[in-house]
C-alpha cells in the first residue's frame, strides 16, 4: 500500500494505492495513476506534477518507469 499527500486547487488530498496502482514518470517527473475508463475500456489517468507532491508514504509500492 502506498500513500500520496498532494496539493489540488481546492487544499491538500491524500489517496491510498495498492501495488502497481501509483507510478512515477522519471521522464516528466509526474506522478501517475488511473481515474477510471474510457467507454472503449482505456484508461484514463491522471498526472500529478512533481512540485505539487508533499510527499510518498512507502516508495517501495511504487512503480517506476
Amino acid at each position: 500500500m502506498a500513500k500520496l499527500v498532494y496539493e489540488t486547487r481546492d487544499g491538500v488530498e491524500t489517496q491510498e494505492f495498492d501495488r502497481g496502482e501509483l507510478t512515477l514518470n522519471r521522464e516528466t517527473g509526474y506522478v501517475e495513476f488511473q481515474i477510471g475508463e474510457t467507454s472503449m475500456e482505456n484508461p484514463i489517468r491522471k498526472h500529478i506534477p512533481r512540485e505539487r507532491v508533499y510527499y510518498i508514504e512507502d516508495e517501495n509500492d511504487i512503480e517506476m518507469r
